[in-house]
């Protein structure tokens, strides 16, 4: 017998513990003398369930009651607390094996909170009925993981059944948390080989308890099953829970690295134009990933990673790398000498350009070296350098670029700028009649009434046209 104080028995009442294990005992025992069937059957497990209950809300009180008071503690320890336990499992499990007896409905509630059911009893009574959910509930409260998890293993595995597939063990890995993380790795791997996409959700969902696993190991884990679950992972931590570590930055770039170096191999081996199709696709898409990636973070070394990349591929990822670290000039020796790219080497200007009397640190001025001035005994580029500058010439002072342009292509400029000026003296000479009947040439229109509002579009469509003004003369 346990002697409680008034104040730390709560509304727990009962001063005889042994008596009341007695009378319980001696109720379940007069229950099972007769064969009750039917009603009486359900009316007696009924007045059980009452009793139950009521004999179950004391017992839960005098366990949790006030458990912050040190002497109550001191009081179960010095006394019998392994007879209040005893009690409660026989209550408890007594009250399931009532419950599928007339309302098995009850059952996966009972399990889903706190209780103190015999686990090896209650196990053997839902495997006989198949009640799968209720038994995973009954691991689950007891914290017997791994038995749950083989238990949806089985069941998410077999061809039929209420529990197939991988959805439930996904379900269950998501709340599993960072303290259980080596078995939650374990039965992942069963998930990921069977469906990768939805398996994914065990690292990537929005669950506190997934936000929270280490990621260096998920990470570790992930890049040896698969470079495409990595990439993902990563994609998920950087972009959508705004990861700024630069280790996972690098990460992401060598991973993309790694997968496209990896799919040219397999393109190379292969025979079929199908196959080498779908390859060259996925090629041209991780590397269009990797090239925004570069574009985008912050937060990655350049240095560390311009260290890593083949000196023979990668020309575009490289280029981006340089402008990070403030190599111009080879960066546009790229756009220019290995993509042979004009346009993307003056979008590159473009985004680089800052105002600066130093022509040093001009890039229009640094890709027009490029083309007039070129080393390694590459060709003079003229007409790229001539089109640069009818293009972009207000951010290349005139003397710097006069300077750098040959002696021949200066007295053709001149020549073409003198042609150039007695064409505009001949046509501002002339005079344009146009009278409410005048046909547009370029649109056959009428011009009218409207002249006032279009008159900017006509003179821009006649002008560049000689036999058009005529036309209009």
């Amino acid at each position: 017998e346990i002697k409680l104080n008034d104040s730390e028995q709560g509304p727990f009442v009962e001063n005889n513990d042994d008596q009341e294990k007695e009378v319980l005992e001696n109720e379940i025992e007069a229950e099972n003398s007769e064969v009750l069937e039917g009603k009486l059957l359900e009316e007696a497990v009924q007045t059980l369930i009452k009793y139950l209950t009521d004999r179950r809300q004391k017992l839960f009180k005098v366990l949790n009651y006030n458990q912050g008071s040190q002497s109550f503690q001191t009081n179960l320890v010095n006394g019998d607390l392994d007879h209040f336990l005893k009690l409660a499992e026989l209550v408890d499990t007594t009250l399931l094996k009532s419950y599928m007896v007339i309302n098995d409905a009850l059952v996966g509630p009972l399990l889903r909170v706190n209780n103190y059911c015999n686990v090896e009893e209650v196990e053997g009574l839902l495997l006989e009925r198949k009640k799968f959910r209720e038994l995973k509930d009954l691991y689950h409260g007891k914290g017997l993981h791994r038995k749950s998890l083989e238990l949806l293993k089985n069941l998410g595995q077999s061809s039929e059944g209420p529990m197939t597939g991988t959805f439930h063990t996904i379900y269950y890995l998501q709340r599993l948390g960072s303290e259980n993380f080596d078995l939650l790795l374990e039965f992942a791997t069963w998930v990921l080989q069977t469906n990768p996409d939805e398996g994914m959700e065990i690292f990537i969902d929005d669950h506190p308890e997934v936000e929270n696993l280490p990621r260096d190991k998920v990470l570790n884990y992930l890049e040896d099953i698969s470079y495409d679950l990595c990439i993902k992972y990563l994609e998920h931590i950087i972009y959508e829970l705004k990861d700024r570590t630069p280790d996972y930055h690098n990460k992401l770039v060598f991973i993309y690295l790694a997968k496209i170096q990896n799919l040219e191999s397999q393109k190379q081996k292969s025979n079929s134009e199908e196959i080498i199709g779908s390859l060259v696709k996925e090629i041209e898409d991780t590397n269009n990933s990797l090239l925004k990636f570069l574009d985008d973070s912050n937060f990655y070394k350049a240095e560390k990673i311009l260290g890593r990349l083949p000196l023979d591929d990668f020309y575009e990822a490289r280029a981006i790398l340089l402008s990070r670290i403030g190599q111009h000039d080879q960066a546009l020796n790229i756009y220019v000498h290995k993509l042979k790219s004009e346009k993307m080497a003056e979008k590159y200007c473009i985004k680089n350009y800052i105002e600066t009397d130093d022509p040093t640190k001009n890039v229009f001025i640094s890709l027009l070296k490029i083309y007039l001035r070129p080393s390694n005994g590459e060709k003079i580029m003229l007409d790229p350098a001539i089109r640069l500058l009818s293009r972009h010439g207000s951010y290349v002072n005139a003397s710097d670029a006069l300077n750098m342009l040959p002696h021949t292509t200066k007295n053709l400029l001149l020549a073409d700028k003198r042609q150039v000026e007695e064409q505009l003296m001949f046509y501002r000479s002339r005079r344009v009649k146009i009278d409410e009947d005048k046909m547009c040439p370029q649109c056959t229109r009428r011009i009218g009434h409207s002249l006032s509002d279009s008159s900017r579009k006509l003179l821009t469509r006649i002008q560049p046209s000689d036999d058009t003004l005529d036309e209009l003369l």
